[in-house]
């Protein structure tokens, strides 16, 4: 959209700040699902004796820290869903679609 914006002049700058904040809190989210597999692949899973499961088992930091972004992550998510019901409330689409 930024490639367009010359063409929307100053009028599409607040609908590209309203994306890239939502961009950024979706990267977030990414960043913290890609952490949480490299993490998983950092430590291999561990089958114990008596189960067929394989679990992962991370050191106290690592666990602390997953959890932390875990909680995180899903703070995001409510974050972008109400942004997202924000925008479609106020037809945000309609409103980029009418500067061109």
């Amino acid at each position: 959209m930024e490639f367009f914006a010359p063409c929307a002049g100053d009028d599409l700058k607040p609908q590209l700040k309203t994306l890239t904040a939502l961009q950024d809190l979706l990267g977030e989210m990414n960043d913290r699902h890609v952490l949480h597999l490299t993490a998983q692949r950092a430590f291999p899973p561990l089958t114990v004796e008596y189960s067929q499961e394989a679990s992962v088992q991370f050191p106290p930091d690592v666990a602390q820290f997953l959890k932390y972004g875990d909680a995180r992550a899903r703070r995001l998510l409510t974050q972008v869903r109400a942004q997202w019901r924000k925008l479609e409330d106020e037809n945000w689409l309609g409103s980029i679609a009418g500067l061109f």
